[in-house]
């Protein structure tokens, strides 16, 4: 299945930076994989940097691991006290593995170069 990101913000149209794009992009990856996200971060980020920094409502990091062949473990944790559309009181960690044939870390890195849905296979 394609995952899409919005690349301007809905409400006004403006272009969206990187952070924005990342956090567009989570909301499309949750839409996609329903059924199979699991709560919390998944233990591959514990001692890992290379964490990506998303903007839905406040700073949201997620981190991606390769863990097999196209096969990437995502995890994202949203804060308590969020604003905007997707508002929150409390801390939303989640975790999700797809196997996709481009190399995920780099599209998000530079996500602002694809604009063009990004093709993923939940697994698990």
């Amino acid at each position: 299945m394609k995952v899409t990101h919005n690349t301007h913000r809905v409400r006004d149209g403006k272009p969206m930076k990187a952070a924005g794009q990342r956090a567009s992009f989570l909301k499309y990856l949750g839409d996609a994989c329903k059924g199979r996200i699991t709560e919390g971060l998944s233990p591959l980020v514990e001692t890992r940097t290379g964490w990506l920094s998303a903007f839905a409502g406040a700073p949201t990091p997620i981190h991606v691991t390769l863990v097999g062949v196209n096969l990437y473990r995502i995890s994202w944790k949203r804060p308590a006290g969020r604003g905007g559309i997707a508002t929150g009181k409390h801390d939303v960690e989640r975790a999700v593995t797809v196997r996709c044939e481009t190399d995920l870390v780099g599209y998000l890195v530079d996500i602002e170069s694809h604009p063009e849905p990004i093709e993923i296979e939940p697994v698990g």
